[in-house]
Protein backbone atom coordinates (compact mmCIF):
# COMPACT_ATOMS: atom_id res chain seq x y z
CA UNK A 1 0.00 0.00 0.00
CA UNK A 2 1.81 3.41 -1.81
CA UNK A 3 -1.15 5.67 -0.46
CA UNK A 4 -3.54 5.90 2.11
CA UNK A 5 -7.08 8.42 1.41
CA UNK A 6 -8.09 9.51 4.91
CA UNK A 7 -12.41 10.28 4.91
CA UNK A 8 -13.91 12.77 7.54
CA UNK A 9 -17.31 13.37 7.55
CA UNK A 10 -16.46 17.25 8.41
CA UNK A 11 -14.11 19.35 6.42
CA UNK A 12 -11.58 20.27 7.30
CA UNK A 13 -10.46 17.71 9.41
CA UNK A 14 -9.58 18.40 13.01
CA UNK A 15 -5.46 19.33 13.16
CA UNK A 16 -4.70 16.84 15.89
CA UNK A 17 -5.98 14.16 13.64
CA UNK A 18 -3.62 16.08 11.19
CA UNK A 19 -0.85 16.19 13.59
CA UNK A 20 -1.39 12.14 14.37
CA UNK A 21 -1.57 10.94 10.66
CA UNK A 22 1.90 12.82 10.28
CA UNK A 23 3.28 11.37 12.80
CA UNK A 24 2.11 7.43 10.81
CA UNK A 25 3.54 9.38 7.72
CA UNK A 26 7.07 9.58 8.84
CA UNK A 27 6.71 6.53 10.68
CA UNK A 28 6.17 4.16 7.73
CA UNK A 29 6.90 6.35 4.40
CA UNK A 30 3.79 6.38 2.98
CA UNK A 31 1.76 9.18 1.19
CA UNK A 32 -1.11 10.02 2.63
CA UNK A 33 -3.91 12.63 1.25
CA UNK A 34 -6.30 13.95 3.13
CA UNK A 35 -9.76 14.46 0.62
CA UNK A 36 -13.30 15.98 1.44
CA UNK A 37 -15.39 12.85 0.17
CA UNK A 38 -18.87 13.78 -0.67
CA UNK A 39 -21.53 11.50 -0.85
CA UNK A 40 -20.73 8.09 1.04
CA UNK A 41 -17.38 6.23 1.40
CA UNK A 42 -17.25 2.95 -1.05
CA UNK A 43 -18.11 0.97 2.77
CA UNK A 44 -21.51 3.02 3.02
CA UNK A 45 -21.70 3.58 6.42
CA UNK A 46 -21.70 7.43 6.45
CA UNK A 47 -25.73 7.68 6.92
CA UNK A 48 -28.01 9.33 9.81
CA UNK A 49 -27.78 6.15 12.05
CA UNK A 50 -24.00 5.74 11.84
CA UNK A 51 -21.50 6.56 14.19
CA UNK A 52 -21.14 9.98 12.12
CA UNK A 53 -24.39 10.87 12.96
CA UNK A 54 -24.42 9.09 16.25
CA UNK A 55 -25.17 11.41 19.60
CA UNK A 56 -23.53 10.92 22.53
CA UNK A 57 -20.72 12.51 24.54
CA UNK A 58 -17.45 13.71 22.15
CA UNK A 59 -15.24 13.04 25.04
CA UNK A 60 -16.07 10.81 27.80
CA UNK A 61 -12.47 9.25 28.86
CA UNK A 62 -12.17 5.98 30.79
CA UNK A 63 -11.35 6.56 34.09
CA UNK A 64 -8.27 6.65 36.15
CA UNK A 65 -8.11 2.38 37.03
CA UNK A 66 -8.30 1.98 33.30
CA UNK A 67 -4.55 3.91 32.57
CA UNK A 68 -3.13 2.26 35.74
CA UNK A 69 -4.04 -1.33 34.58
CA UNK A 70 -2.71 -1.03 30.72
CA UNK A 71 0.69 1.58 31.49
CA UNK A 72 3.27 0.24 29.57
CA UNK A 73 1.78 -2.99 29.18
CA UNK A 74 1.78 -5.22 26.11
CA UNK A 75 -1.30 -6.25 24.83
CA UNK A 76 -1.58 -8.91 21.99
CA UNK A 77 -4.69 -8.99 20.23
CA UNK A 78 -5.41 -12.67 18.48
CA UNK A 79 -7.35 -12.12 15.65
CA UNK A 80 -8.37 -15.28 13.45
CA UNK A 81 -9.29 -12.91 10.26
CA UNK A 82 -7.66 -9.48 9.76
CA UNK A 83 -10.98 -7.86 10.59
CA UNK A 84 -11.89 -9.29 14.19
CA UNK A 85 -9.86 -7.91 15.91
CA UNK A 86 -11.01 -4.48 14.97
CA UNK A 87 -14.72 -5.30 15.28
CA UNK A 88 -14.49 -6.92 18.69
CA UNK A 89 -12.22 -4.42 20.66
CA UNK A 90 -11.28 -1.46 18.28
CA UNK A 91 -12.23 0.72 21.12
CA UNK A 92 -10.10 -0.61 23.38
CA UNK A 93 -7.19 -0.24 20.87
CA UNK A 94 -8.08 3.54 20.60
CA UNK A 95 -7.80 4.71 24.03
CA UNK A 96 -4.38 1.99 24.51
CA UNK A 97 -2.73 4.21 21.75
CA UNK A 98 -4.40 7.66 21.82
CA UNK A 99 -1.23 9.20 22.83
CA UNK A 100 -2.88 12.53 23.31
CA UNK A 101 -5.34 10.55 25.85
CA UNK A 102 -2.45 9.34 27.45
CA UNK A 103 -0.24 12.63 27.82
CA UNK A 104 -2.83 13.84 29.78
CA UNK A 105 -2.59 11.61 32.28
CA UNK A 106 1.23 12.29 32.54
CA UNK A 107 2.17 9.48 30.46
CA UNK A 108 4.00 11.00 27.70
CA UNK A 109 5.58 7.81 26.06
CA UNK A 110 2.38 7.08 25.16
CA UNK A 111 0.00 3.72 26.81
CA UNK A 112 0.06 0.20 25.97
CA UNK A 113 2.12 -1.18 23.38
CA UNK A 114 -0.34 -3.09 21.03
CA UNK A 115 0.83 -5.98 19.17
CA UNK A 116 -2.55 -7.77 16.20
CA UNK A 117 -1.67 -11.13 15.56
CA UNK A 118 -3.33 -12.29 12.26
CA UNK A 119 -4.07 -15.88 11.87
CA UNK A 120 -5.19 -16.15 8.79
CA UNK A 121 -5.10 -14.67 5.28
CA UNK A 122 -8.68 -15.74 4.42
CA UNK A 123 -8.52 -14.65 0.84
CA UNK A 124 -11.63 -16.75 0.24
CA UNK A 125 -13.27 -13.69 1.97
CA UNK A 126 -12.72 -11.41 -0.82
CA UNK A 127 -15.93 -10.94 -3.03
CA UNK A 128 -15.44 -11.78 -6.90
CA UNK A 129 -16.47 -7.82 -7.70
CA UNK A 130 -14.09 -6.57 -4.80
CA UNK A 131 -11.45 -8.36 -6.43
CA UNK A 132 -12.01 -6.89 -10.10
CA UNK A 133 -11.85 -3.45 -8.59
CA UNK A 134 -8.58 -4.18 -6.53
CA UNK A 135 -6.88 -5.89 -9.83
CA UNK A 136 -7.57 -2.48 -11.93
CA UNK A 137 -6.17 -0.40 -9.20
CA UNK A 138 -2.83 -2.05 -9.11
CA UNK A 139 -2.82 -2.21 -12.42
CA UNK A 140 -3.54 -5.83 -13.70
CA UNK A 141 -5.62 -5.94 -17.17
CA UNK A 142 -7.90 -8.26 -18.02
CA UNK A 143 -5.88 -11.20 -18.57
CA UNK A 144 -6.21 -11.72 -14.60
CA UNK A 145 -5.35 -15.67 -13.34
CA UNK A 146 -7.68 -18.18 -12.73
CA UNK A 147 -10.32 -17.49 -9.86
CA UNK A 148 -9.18 -21.39 -8.54
CA UNK A 149 -5.35 -20.54 -8.88
CA UNK A 150 -2.66 -20.01 -6.42
CA UNK A 151 -1.59 -16.30 -7.77
CA UNK A 152 -5.48 -15.50 -7.49
CA UNK A 153 -5.15 -16.34 -4.11
CA UNK A 154 -2.11 -14.75 -3.44
CA UNK A 155 -3.86 -11.39 -4.73
CA UNK A 156 -6.77 -11.49 -2.75
CA UNK A 157 -4.38 -12.25 0.22
CA UNK A 158 -2.70 -9.16 -0.46
CA UNK A 159 -5.82 -7.24 -1.08
CA UNK A 160 -6.86 -8.09 2.95
CA UNK A 161 -3.54 -7.25 3.62
CA UNK A 162 -3.59 -3.24 2.50
CA UNK A 163 -6.48 -3.42 4.19
CA UNK A 164 -5.59 -4.21 7.45
CA UNK A 165 -2.46 -1.63 7.19
CA UNK A 166 -5.08 1.42 6.53
CA UNK A 167 -6.80 -0.12 9.96
CA UNK A 168 -3.06 -0.35 11.39
CA UNK A 169 -1.94 3.02 10.11
CA UNK A 170 -5.87 4.85 12.15
CA UNK A 171 -5.39 2.72 15.30
CA UNK A 172 -1.46 3.08 15.50
CA UNK A 173 -0.94 -0.97 16.34
CA UNK A 174 1.24 -2.81 14.97
CA UNK A 175 0.23 -5.96 12.88
CA UNK A 176 1.52 -9.44 12.31
CA UNK A 177 0.37 -12.10 9.69
CA UNK A 178 1.11 -15.47 10.78
CA UNK A 179 -0.91 -17.25 7.50
CA UNK A 180 -1.56 -20.25 9.97
CA UNK A 181 -3.63 -23.09 8.30
CA UNK A 182 -6.34 -24.98 10.05
CA UNK A 183 -5.02 -28.32 11.98
CA UNK A 184 -1.15 -27.35 10.62
CA UNK A 185 1.01 -29.81 12.77
CA UNK A 186 3.17 -26.56 12.89
CA UNK A 187 0.59 -24.18 14.26
CA UNK A 188 1.67 -24.59 18.18
CA UNK A 189 5.29 -23.86 17.41
CA UNK A 190 4.93 -20.96 14.90
CA UNK A 191 2.38 -19.27 17.87
CA UNK A 192 4.59 -20.14 20.66
CA UNK A 193 7.66 -18.42 18.79
CA UNK A 194 5.47 -15.65 17.45
CA UNK A 195 4.49 -14.78 21.50
CA UNK A 196 8.02 -15.14 22.43
CA UNK A 197 9.03 -13.01 19.54
CA UNK A 198 6.35 -9.89 20.78
CA UNK A 199 7.39 -10.18 23.87
CA UNK A 200 11.23 -9.76 23.65
CA UNK A 201 10.35 -6.67 21.99
CA UNK A 202 9.34 -5.11 25.77
CA UNK A 203 10.77 -5.47 29.17
CA UNK A 204 11.71 -8.44 30.95
CA UNK A 205 8.62 -9.08 32.91
CA UNK A 206 6.50 -6.60 32.28
CA UNK A 207 2.90 -7.40 32.35
CA UNK A 208 0.34 -8.47 29.17
CA UNK A 209 -3.00 -9.39 28.23
CA UNK A 210 -3.81 -11.72 25.52
CA UNK A 211 -7.26 -10.96 23.85
CA UNK A 212 -8.82 -13.81 22.29
CA UNK A 213 -12.35 -14.51 20.40
CA UNK A 214 -15.47 -15.47 22.38
CA UNK A 215 -15.92 -19.40 23.60
CA UNK A 216 -19.44 -19.76 21.54
CA UNK A 217 -18.49 -18.48 18.33
CA UNK A 218 -18.34 -21.66 16.47
CA UNK A 219 -17.20 -20.20 13.08
CA UNK A 220 -14.26 -23.02 12.41
CA UNK A 221 -11.34 -20.41 11.95
CA UNK A 222 -12.55 -18.78 15.02
CA UNK A 223 -12.45 -21.43 16.64
CA UNK A 224 -9.49 -23.47 15.96
CA UNK A 225 -7.57 -20.48 16.63
CA UNK A 226 -9.21 -20.25 20.15
CA UNK A 227 -8.68 -23.28 20.80
CA UNK A 228 -4.62 -22.93 19.67
CA UNK A 229 -3.95 -19.81 21.60
CA UNK A 230 -5.40 -21.91 25.01
CA UNK A 231 -2.96 -24.41 24.25
CA UNK A 232 0.05 -22.79 23.90
CA UNK A 233 -0.81 -21.05 26.72
CA UNK A 234 -1.32 -23.56 29.00
CA UNK A 235 1.24 -25.61 27.85
CA UNK A 236 3.99 -23.01 27.68
CA UNK A 237 5.61 -23.27 30.84
CA UNK A 238 6.40 -19.33 30.30
CA UNK A 239 2.69 -18.71 30.48
CA UNK A 240 1.31 -21.39 32.96
CA UNK A 241 3.78 -20.78 35.78
CA UNK A 242 3.42 -17.01 35.71
CA UNK A 243 1.36 -14.33 36.90
CA UNK A 244 1.90 -11.78 34.45
CA UNK A 245 -0.37 -13.43 32.03
CA UNK A 246 -4.37 -12.02 31.70
CA UNK A 247 -6.66 -13.56 29.20
CA UNK A 248 -9.52 -11.38 28.15
CA UNK A 249 -12.17 -13.07 25.65
CA UNK A 250 -13.91 -10.26 23.22
CA UNK A 251 -17.17 -9.99 21.74
CA UNK A 252 -17.85 -10.94 18.22
CA UNK A 253 -21.32 -10.34 16.25
CA UNK A 254 -21.48 -14.08 15.90
CA UNK A 255 -21.32 -14.45 19.91
CA UNK A 256 -22.16 -12.16 22.35
CA UNK A 257 -21.20 -12.25 25.49
CA UNK A 258 -24.09 -13.03 28.04
CA UNK A 259 -24.38 -10.86 31.68
CA UNK A 260 -22.72 -13.78 33.81
CA UNK A 261 -19.99 -14.11 31.20
CA UNK A 262 -19.46 -9.86 31.08
CA UNK A 263 -16.33 -9.36 33.30
CA UNK A 264 -14.62 -5.66 31.80
CA UNK A 265 -16.94 -2.94 30.52
CA UNK A 266 -15.64 -0.25 28.47
CA UNK A 267 -17.92 3.16 28.23
CA UNK A 268 -16.37 4.11 24.24
CA UNK A 269 -17.50 8.03 23.57
CA UNK A 270 -18.25 9.36 20.06
CA UNK A 271 -14.45 9.65 19.34
CA UNK A 272 -14.00 6.14 20.25
CA UNK A 273 -16.60 4.83 18.33
CA UNK A 274 -16.03 6.92 15.27
CA UNK A 275 -12.24 5.80 15.24
CA UNK A 276 -13.67 2.02 15.20
CA UNK A 277 -16.14 2.17 12.40
CA UNK A 278 -13.35 4.16 9.94
CA UNK A 279 -11.42 1.80 11.13
CA UNK A 280 -13.38 -1.71 10.13
CA UNK A 281 -14.64 0.50 7.09
CA UNK A 282 -10.99 -0.06 5.90
CA UNK A 283 -11.71 -3.79 5.32
CA UNK A 284 -13.84 -2.98 2.11
CA UNK A 285 -13.77 -6.36 0.85
CA UNK A 286 -15.73 -7.18 3.88
CA UNK A 287 -17.92 -3.71 4.26
CA UNK A 288 -19.46 -4.27 1.00
CA UNK A 289 -20.82 -8.20 1.84
CA UNK A 290 -21.89 -7.19 5.36
CA UNK A 291 -21.91 -3.73 7.27
CA UNK A 292 -20.10 -4.56 10.31
CA UNK A 293 -19.16 -0.74 11.04
CA UNK A 294 -22.98 -0.69 11.37
CA UNK A 295 -22.92 -4.14 13.01
CA UNK A 296 -20.72 -3.29 15.70
CA UNK A 297 -21.72 0.38 16.61
CA UNK A 298 -25.42 -0.91 16.74
CA UNK A 299 -23.61 -3.92 19.11
CA UNK A 300 -22.25 -1.47 21.24
CA UNK A 301 -25.18 1.24 21.31
CA UNK A 302 -27.35 -2.09 22.47
CA UNK A 303 -24.84 -2.90 25.46
CA UNK A 304 -24.71 0.54 26.64
CA UNK A 305 -28.69 0.48 26.91
CA UNK A 306 -29.46 -3.11 28.10
CA UNK A 307 -26.24 -3.61 30.13
CA UNK A 308 -27.18 -1.72 33.67
CA UNK A 309 -29.97 -3.75 34.02
CA UNK A 310 -29.08 -6.90 33.40
CA UNK A 311 -25.33 -6.46 35.11
CA UNK A 312 -26.87 -4.92 37.94
CA UNK A 313 -29.89 -4.27 38.54
CA UNK A 314 -33.19 -4.48 36.74
CA UNK A 315 -34.74 -1.00 37.06
CA UNK A 316 -31.25 0.49 38.48
CA UNK A 317 -30.34 3.97 37.50
CA UNK A 318 -29.10 4.31 34.09
CA UNK A 319 -25.30 5.21 33.60
CA UNK A 320 -25.49 7.23 30.87
CA UNK A 321 -23.26 5.52 28.43
CA UNK A 322 -23.54 6.26 24.71
CA UNK A 323 -21.37 2.99 23.28
CA UNK A 324 -19.96 0.12 25.23
CA UNK A 325 -17.35 -2.53 24.99
CA UNK A 326 -17.42 -5.83 27.04
CA UNK A 327 -15.17 -8.25 27.74
CA UNK A 328 -14.25 -11.70 29.68
CA UNK A 329 -11.66 -11.99 32.07
CA UNK A 330 -10.86 -15.85 32.82
CA UNK A 331 -9.53 -14.45 36.31
CA UNK A 332 -13.36 -14.07 36.97
CA UNK A 333 -12.86 -10.16 38.27
CA UNK A 334 -15.91 -7.17 37.12
CA UNK A 335 -14.04 -4.04 36.30
CA UNK A 336 -15.65 -0.56 34.73
CA UNK A 337 -13.86 1.50 33.08
CA UNK A 338 -15.81 4.56 33.87
CA UNK A 339 -14.71 7.63 35.23
CA UNK A 340 -15.78 9.15 38.34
Amino acid sequence: LGKLRIAYPKWPCPESEVLHIARLRRAHDVEIRFEQIRGRTASDCRSEDSAFGASGSPLREPGRDFFRRFRGQDVIVISPHSDDSVIGCGGLVYYLRNRELWARHRQENGGAFVDVLVMSSSPRGVSVREFDRYCDAVGIGPQRPPRHSGLHAQLRAQMRRNEALGEAFLLDAETHWMDLGVDDGENRTLLADKLKEVRAAGKAGRRFTVLIPPFTDEHRTHRWVRELVLHVLCMEEEYRTSDLCDVWVYESPWAALTPGNIDIILPLDKHAIFAKCQAIAMHQSQEVRTRYSEVARSQARRQAEILPEEVFAFGGEAHGWDFVEVFQDLTWQKTIYEAA
